[in-house]
């Protein structure tokens, strides 16, 4: 079920790994967003980054954003932020990363995200499992997103 807007962590704040402050309005502007949970020693994470980024300019292209959340960088862990600029910069991955608490709501989501292979959660639409440098999985994504898109629409 799709809900417009629907915000899975209301009263979220947290920072981007450049520093700057962010909440809940990123996703709440977005009609839809997909968020990529990966960590630095996950080798299909970091090969997924350049085809991530090519996800959020089409993301953009239609009103959404794709954003990363590296649980390596949660409660503003510098070592692991420094890490992920860097894997993030050597795949060309311009796309928005951001970290939180671990001790809040979003922080315990992602701290039961413990598997290898990497998790795409769609805002508002179904959790999505796998790693989209296969084009079969990019294309189901992408199909997903077009939903959620078209539901958002035809609920304003």
């Amino acid at each position: 079920s799709v809900k417009e807007n629907s915000n899975p962590f209301p009263g979220f704040t947290g920072k981007d790994l450049e520093g700057n402050d962010v909440d809940d309005s990123i996703f709440s502007a977005n009609a839809v967003t997909v968020v990529n949970f990966w960590f630095n020693g996950c080798k299909p994470c970091v090969a997924e980054l350049s085809k991530l980024n090519e996800l959020n300019e089409t993301l953009k292209g239609m009103g959404g954003e794709l954003i990363g959340i590296n649980t390596e960088t949660l409660d503003g862990n510098k070592s692991g932020i420094e890490e992920a600029l860097k894997l993030l910069e050597s795949q060309g991955a311009s796309y928005r990363n951001i970290y939180f608490d671990s001790d809040t709501e979003a922080g315990r989501y992602a701290g039961n995200i413990m598997t290898l292979e990497e998790y795409e959660e769609m805002i508002g639409g179904e959790p999505f499992l796998g790693s989209i440098d296969n084009q079969d999985n990019y294309d189901q994504l992408l199909e997903q997103i077009n939903a959620v898109v078209a539901a958002d629409s035809s609920n304003k």
